[in-house]
């Protein structure tokens, strides 16, 4: 399995980083880590998926995509997704993704940031954001 899952409660937050070699049944298990840790959790989570160390095939990404559905999922609204990636295939996959949501009326965001740093200071700047105004 190519995956290394950290859970960083008790901030609603887990990242899961995609490593060499992947694996057919590494989406799967994204998805069931990331249901538990919600259910764990009891709120609203952020969900960072960093795709920096991975070699990226066409196949796997698309692959990957139609997997990523349902509870725990890209389009769970209890789940921001965050990517963190420069490849040019990540970039695709996220507008591909965002097309579909806006194609079904779907108005939960996905984001990309190039580093693992933006991508954990913007979820704690929403976290933040929700909890001055709660």
């Amino acid at each position: 399995m190519g995956l290394r899952i950290e859970e960083l409660t008790p901030e609603p937050i887990i990242i899961i980083t995609g490593l060499d070699p992947v694996s057919r049944d590494d989406p799967l298990a994204v998805l069931a880590a990331v249901s538990r840790f919600k259910r764990l959790v009891s709120r609203h989570i952020y969900r960072i998926i960093d795709l920096t160390y991975l070699t990226f095939d066409f196949d796997y990404v698309i692959y990957g995509m139609v997997k990523d559905t349902g509870e725990g999922g890209i389009d769970d609204p209890n789940v921001t997704t965050i990517y963190v990636g420069t490849h040019e295939l990540v970039q695709y996959g996220v507008d591909l993704f965002k097309k579909e949501n806006a194609r079904f009326g779907d108005t939960h965001s996905i984001f990309l940031f190039s580093s693992r740093e933006e991508a954990l200071a913007y979820a704690r700047g929403e976290i933040n954001e929700l909890q001055s105004d709660g």
